[in-house]
């Protein structure tokens, strides 16, 4: 067969073995550990594993974590990390704290050097989170395990497709020549393009006091999901590869009044990555190509380029260099423009003489529309570019696209005034009780006091302050379950924040 291959095999493996431990006993889940990143090799397509297994240890790699609680989320199975000490006792403290409010149901242990170190019982900086082992483990924890209590996104969704991830991956090889085969899985963890750029659009949204849910393309390709019932925007991530009947879902969505967003590259390519002569959502995106005009400054298609990997990650750009920008931003397509009835920003070229490329693409179709961006967002991963003028820029741009679907942040956390600021909101509900986690989030750089231009972003080893919890609208009541104290009613609080640690308010309407 021609193009991509459709690998059960790992999965059909696991769900044969899921189904024999439960004929040994039914009550006790099965599950694995030791999760890699969605990738090309070794079965790692999380719509097929989800639908395996009873519980999954996988490692928060291009957003594991989240992709497995979308598809568990209705029917929530157990999602756990394995906790390894990185000896500072503020880094080990956040790391519990950001997934019990994830939804992380336990962590495993990895205790080496734990106890009997440098003379002492237990080592300094375990003993120096006692505190926090304990807390984490009792009733403040308990609203967010609960199997009943499952998580509350906004009418978001970030599209999962495996076979662009595959595709994907084969255009980042490109950069390798013939050692394209010496690529490691630990070289992709950090520059498989299309991981990092799962995980920009997560923080991107997160960042905008957004909640998101993870669309399965086995389900659309299946019609196991209403798409117009459950969200207003749907986010095409990098998504190359479309069957038609996915193709077809999508069209119905927007026909229904959604709003499709893309980034660059949509459809050009079919579920078994074999080409097509043009995207096959181009006219409903309103674009016209010429892929002769090439991508990014005219000489590669790589964007994340991995021979560069010991290069700090803004350096890691080869083609980058002469592309066209707008405000700041990579154009990917430099041949797309908008057709005639859509509308779209012009990029012209250096003597700004000849139409170039189309940016901001907007196209109405029936009660909905679509914007393809033609732009990359990548560099949003570097902390300095997330929290400057960059990073402002992409935030208003997305913002004003929810906005004009009616998706306003329920809450907005300010750090000194600020809301770029790190601080991530987390709904969860449990029946008629409703519950905000707030946690940081950040990409790399973790170790950091301060992040990026503003130096009044917190990093997780910064400092204690103040914060502005401000509601969409007026509440009842809002209990912080750390510390007993109430608040309210109104619709602006104040309380204190320790970047380290998270907060767990319960919030009564």
């Amino acid at each position: 067969m021609d193009g991509f291959q459709t690998i059960y095999g790992f999965s059909i493996v696991l769900k044969e073995l899921t189904m024999y431990s439960n004929q040994i006993d039914p009550k006790i889940p099965a599950g694995f550990v030791g999760g890699q990143g969605p990738g090309p090799w070794g079965g790692y397509d999380y719509a097929k594993l989800s639908r395996a297994v009873q519980w999954m240890e996988a490692y928060d790699i291009h957003g594991t974590n989240e992709i497995l609680r979308s598809f568990w989320n209705d029917g929530r199975r157990p999602r756990m990390q394995t906790f390894f000490s990185t000896k500072n006792p503020k880094l080990d403290s956040w790391f519990l704290w950001y997934y019990m409010l994830h939804g992380n149901q336990a962590v495993i242990a990895w205790p080496e050097e734990w106890f009997r170190s440098g003379g002492k019982e237990i080592a300094p900086y375990i003993l120096a989170n006692k505190n926090t082992f304990e807390e984490i483990q009792g009733k403040v924890s308990e609203p967010i395990v609960n199997p009943k209590t499952v998580f509350d996104p906004d009418p978001v969704g970030i599209y999962y497709s495996h076979p662009s991830i595959q595709a994907g991956w084969v255009m980042d090889a490109i950069t390798h020549g013939k050692t394209w085969i010496n690529r490691k899985g630990s070289i992709d963890d950090n520059n498989q393009t299309a991981g990092v750029l799962r995980n920009v659009w997560c923080k991107l949204l997160e960042d905008l006091g957004f909640q998101y849910d993870f669309i399965s393309y086995l389900d659309v390709e299946e019609g196991a999901v209403d798409l117009s019932q459950k969200f207003k925007v749907i986010i095409l991530p990098r998504t190359i590869c479309l069957s038609e009947r996915e193709a077809q879902a999508l069209k119905q969505f927007v026909h229904n009044g959604g709003i499709l967003i893309v980034d660059y590259l949509c459809g050009l390519m079919d579920e078994h990555g074999k080409g097509r002569e043009k995207g096959i959502l181009d006219d409903l995106f309103g674009v016209l190509r010429n892929e002769s005009a090439g991508y990014m400054n005219g000489g590669g298609l790589t964007e994340i380029d991995g021979e560069k990997y010991t290069k700090p990650f803004l350096r890691r750009f080869t083609y980058y260099d002469g592309a066209y920008r707008y405000k700041d931003i990579v154009v990917f397509e430099r041949g797309t423009r908008h057709r005639t009835g859509a509308k779209g920003v012009e990029i012209k070229g250096s003597l700004g003489l000849f139409h170039r490329a189309s940016v901001l693409i907007e196209n109405k179709t029936g009660k909905g529309r679509t914007i393809y961006l033609n732009l990359s967002p990548l560099e949003y991963w570097d902390a300095g570019r997330r929290f400057s003028d960059y990073g402002d820029t992409l935030r208003e741009m997305i913002s004003a696209i929810a906005n004009s679907a009616g998706i306003k942040p329920r809450v907005k956390v300010y750090e000194r005034g600020s809301t770029a600021n790190m601080i991530e909101p987390l709904y969860w509900k449990n029946g008629n009780r409703h519950y905000l986690g707030l946690v940081k989030n950040p990409t790399e750089q973790k170790e950091l006091k301060t992040v990026g231009q503003a130096s009044e972003v917190q990093g997780i080893i910064g400092d204690e302050v103040e914060i502005q919890i401000e509601f969409k609208e007026p509440i009842h009541e809002l209990i912080n379950l750390r510390t007993k104290r109430r608040h309210g009613p109104g619709h602006m609080f104040h309380d204190k924040f320790k970047p380290w640690e998270g907060n767990i308010y319960e919030v009564a309407y």
